[in-house]
């Protein structure tokens, strides 16, 4: 069990409480679900219905540093989020309460060998994470609440994020668009909230292979830029990287980007050719190739109490991992 993470299930209380079952399909056995980088260990199987990967809420939530509470009369699950939010769910109803607000999902809240489910997308993003599905595993990461900056308001901050300034607003329960540096924000939208209501299909992220020359040289870079820092912080690292082959702006192969002239110190001061990348590092390079992506649209990072420029300060923050502040 996590510190500081309570969990107020009762044997008794669940056992009187819960006779309620539905009848779905344990998941592939090579399935298995990440938290910010770390498989979870979880005593209850991962299913699937209807193409849905079901999850167990508990142990998801507690992964994500919530506490979690059950009330046996009302049948109903109550969360406390690490971000501050409320949610509750009743077993047997597809409403969900977010911060005293009712939205619908489009599922009910089940049971299943004493557990409340649900679909992995849903309690992922109701715990301000993004989820993805790649190579039979899913990967949940945590996203950082955005920090505002001077001179943002709400409309720029939801064109960074690519939300509706409408769902953003609700999101963090705000009356205006006016903000004030130093607020702190959330940026990942429920699909349950969000204005254009659409529930995605669980879906494989269409991806090849990376080569292995391609892996040892973004590790290689990832190591070196990123040392230290959490394994979401390193692929994010890598998606900097990624972005800028996508982008049109730069060098289209990933060599290009890593060697363009002037663009990372360790390249620039000749670390980059001799070193030898950490399987952490490793790990990250594959989990960004294969299409993870922690930071989407980030062309920069710095580490602002070692770098702090206008150049990077100007720009917009898609997120901070660890000591690095990631831009575009």
């Amino acid at each position: 069990m996590i510190p500081g993470v309570t969990i107020k299930y009762t044997a008794a209380s669940l056992v009187t409480a819960l006779s309620t079952l539905f009848f779905v399909n344990p998941a592939d056995a090579s399935t298995d679900i990440s938290v910010d980088g770390n498989t979870i260990n979880m005593n209850e199987p991962i299913l699937t219905e209807n193409d849905r990967t079901l999850v167990p809420v508990r142990f998801v939530s507690e992964e994500l540093g919530a506490e979690v509470d059950w009330n046996a009369e009302e049948r109903e699950v109550e969360i406390e989020t690490a971000q501050g939010d409320t949610i509750k769910l009743t077993i047997d109803n597809e409403m969900v309460e977010l911060n005293g607000e009712t939205y619908s999902m489009d599922v009910q809240a089940g049971i299943n060998n004493e557990r409340t489910y649900l679909p992995v997308r849903h309690v992922a993003e109701l715990m301000h994470s993004n989820v993805h599905f790649a190579n039979g595993h899913v990967h949940i990461n945590e996203v950082s609440l955005h920090e505002v900056q001077p001179g943002e308001n709400a409309e720029n901050i939801s064109t960074n994020y690519d939300v509706s300034t409408s769902d953003l607003m609700e999101r963090n329960q705000m009356t205006d668009q006016s903000l004030s540096p130093g607020e702190m924000l959330k940026t990942v939208i429920p699909t349950v909230l969000a204005e254009d209501l659409v529930f995605e299909e669980e879906t494989e992220e269409a991806v090849s292979e990376a080569s292995t020359a391609d892996i040892d040289a973004l590790a290689r870079l990832i190591h070196l830029e990123a040392q230290g820092e959490p394994v979401e912080g390193k692929i994010a690292v890598g998606n900097v990287v990624q972005n800028r082959v996508d982008n049109g702006n730069y060098p289209n192969t990933l060599e290009g980007v890593i060697r363009q002239s002037g663009q990372f110190t360790p390249v620039m001061t000749g670390a980059y050719d001799s070193a030898t990348a950490s399987a952490t590092s490793i790990e990250a390079a594959t989990r960004a190739l294969e299409g993870e992506n922690v930071v989407e649209g980030a062309l920069y990072f710095h580490n602002p109490n070692v770098t702090s420029t206008a150049f990077f300060n100007n720009k917009p923050t898609i997120d901070v991992i660890g000591n690095h502040r990631f831009v575009r």
